[in-house]
C-alpha cells in the first residue's frame, strides 16, 4: 500500500548542541548515513514512497542532503518563514499542499515495526489517530490511556516511571482537527491533542517494534551503537 508522510524536521535539536554543533537535528550522523536517511528507509518498508519534509531551521542543508541520496523518494519540501513550532509547521503543510488527511512523523522518532495501522484512513467522527508504543518506562514521554473502543481518554504526567503506552510521535489526522486552533504558532501536543482528545475525536493505534527518539544525548548515542535494532 502506497502512502505519503510529512516529516517534521524543522528543529535545531537544542539538547544535542554538544553533538551536533550546528547541524540541524535531522542530519544528526549514524555510521555513514543520517537519522534523515535512515528514518526514511525505515518508513518505506510499510509501503510509503513519498516524503513531505516540514522544514525550518537549515532548510537549504537539508535539502541539499536529500539530492545526494541515491534513494528512489518522492520527496517535497514545505519551508517555514519563520519558527511555526509542531502544530504551526503541520497547518503550514496542509495549507500549502491543500491536504485533506495525511500520516505525520516527528523528525526525531523512529519505530522499527510494521506502520500499516497508520495507514488506514481516519474514520468517521475521528479527526486524528496516535501510534502507541510500549516502552519499559514512560517517565521521558508521559503516558497514555486508551478505552476499550481504542480512544484516548487522557495522557498521563512525565513522571511516571512504570510501563506502559507512550505518543510514539505518529499521526495520521485530517484538515478538520487543524482547524480547532487558529493560531500560527503553536504545539500539536500541547495545545491542540487534549482538546481533540476532549472532543472524543482521538483514537490510538498500537504499534509493535522497538521505538526510539534521538531527542536527548542518551538516546542519540543509543541508536548509534544499536542502529541495526531499528532500522532493517
Amino acid at each position: 500500500m502506497s502512502d505519503s508522510c510529512i516529516i517534521l524536521a524543522g528543529g535545531k535539536g537544542t539538547r544535542l548542541s554538544n553533538l551536533l554543533g550546528e547541524l540541524p537535528k535531522c542530519l544528526a550522523p549514524v555510521g555513514n548515513s543520517t537519522f534523515l536517511e535512515l528514518q526514511m528507509r525505515q518508513l518505506s518498508l510499510s509501503g510509503i514512497s513519498s516524503f513531505i519534509l516540514s522544514l525550518g531551521y537549515q532548510a537549504e542543508k537539508i535539502i541539499e542532503h536529500i539530492k545526494t541520496l541515491n534513494a528512489e523518494y518522492d520527496v517535497t519540501y514545505v519551508v517555514e518563514g519563520e519558527p511555526l513550532n509542531t502544530g504551526g509547521a503541520i497547518k503550514h503543510v496542509f495549507e500549502s499542499l491543500c491536504l485533506k488527511e495525511s500520516l505525520v512523523v516527528n523528525g526525531d522518532t523512529i519505530v522499527s515495526g510494521d506502520l500499516s495501522p497508520m495507514m488506514m484512513p481516519v474514520k468517521k467522527n475521528v479527526n486524528c489517530s496516535i501510534g502507541l508504543c510500549n516502552v519499559s518506562n514512560r517517565a521521558r514521554f508521559g503516558g497514555v490511556q486508551i478505552n476499550q473502543d481504542s480512544y484516548v481518554v487522557s495522557f498521563d504526567e512525565k513522571t511516571n516511571h512504570t510501563a506502559g503506552l507512550i505518543n510514539a510521535g505518529f499521526y495520521r489526522l485530517n484538515i478538520e482537527a487543524l482547524q480547532f486552533n487558529e493560531r500560527k504558532n503553536f504545539s500539536f501536543e500541547i495545545d491542540l491533542l487534549p482538546l481533540l482528545v476532549q472532543q472524543k475525536s482521538v483514537t490510538g493505534k498500537v504499534l509493535e517494534g522497538k521505538f526510539i527518539d534521538i531527542g536527548v544525548p542518551e538516546d542519540y548515542e543509543l541508536f548509534c551503537n544499536n542502529q541495526e535494532d531499528y532500522v532493517k
